[in-house]
């Protein structure tokens, strides 16, 4: 059905109404041109390729809550299937995407920490890019303490796709104070929460011996022991994992590993056959 709105022509009059005075047509236009991007690549290509990008872009600058939060939508919608695709959002609009990140509207909020996903997952420049327009990595990392679920859960999956890309990207989070900040985070999450609080941990740890020690030292395998006792099957392979890349620096980060008493569970885990 989207596809037959893109050959009838629909797109160039929506993007039209993106630039209407009335803000409710506006909202009408984003959240159509959001619904049709959101399927996939070529039908977001589509309406990339009718200028819809930079229309958007100003649509998020305007005052209106519910247009910034349906533009900021459709914008994520167009940014999650290719780095092409995100490239000109990235381009031309992290400036602005950037500074809502401490917004007080929870439902952007949520939508830009999720738009700043869809564009650093593609690659290490793109993520490399976002990081340098943030200007301070420490405004994503206080979104971990977020008084809503989904607005921390959506930073902890954007900083899993920052710090998986580089040495160099996972070293500016840590000076942002990750450690301290994941350790806290992990002890005070469940389920998909805490899941990606911890590979943010592992990530880092896999890089260096000084960066595994940086985790032990801010007490991450105390609450990755403790995660392996108490939540789902899912967070418990990914302490296993963490605690690989944690202790395989070294004898002294394995001997770490070993004192929280977190072999004997491994081997438990290795022995069920559940």
């Amino acid at each position: 059905l989207a596809q037959s709105v893109v050959d009838a022509g629909g797109l160039e009059p929506m993007v039209q109404c993106l630039n209407e005075f009335d803000p409710t047509v506006k909202e009408a236009a984003a959240f159509a041109l959001g619904q049709i991007a959101k399927h996939n690549e070529p039908l977001a290509r589509s309406v990339v390729e009718a200028r819809a990008v930079d229309s958007l872009l100003l649509c998020l600058q305007e005052p209106e809550l519910v247009l910034k939060r349906v533009a900021s939508q459709a914008l994520c919608h167009i940014c999650k299937h290719t780095e092409q695709l995100a490239q000109p959002v990235a381009e031309n609009g992290l400036d602005y995407i950037c500074s809502y990140i401490n917004y007080t509207d929870t439902a952007i909020k949520r939508n830009v920490i999720n738009l700043l996903t869809n564009i650093c997952k593609h690659s290490n420049e793109l993520a490399t890019l976002v990081i340098s327009k943030m200007s301070h990595p420490q405004k994503l990392l206080n979104c971990l303490k977020d008084e809503d679920e989904i607005v921390r859960l959506n930073s902890a999956m954007c900083i899993s796709e920052i710090v998986n890309k580089s040495p160099e990207l996972a070293k500016e989070i840590c000076s942002a104070g990750a450690p301290q900040v994941l350790t806290q985070y992990i002890s005070n999450s469940k389920g998909d929460s805490r899941l990606y609080g911890i590979l943010i941990m592992a990530y880092i740890a896999s890089y260096s011996e000084d960066s595994a020690m940086l985790m032990i030292n801010a007490g991450a395998l105390t609450v990755l022991n403790d995660a392996m006792d108490n939540d789902i099957s899912q967070v418990k392979c990914a302490c296993c994992f963490a605690m690989n890349h944690i202790g395989r620096h070294s004898p002294a980060h394995a001997n770490e590993v070993a004192h929280t008493g977190a072999l004997e569970k491994m081997v438990f885990f290795l022995m069920d056959p559940n």
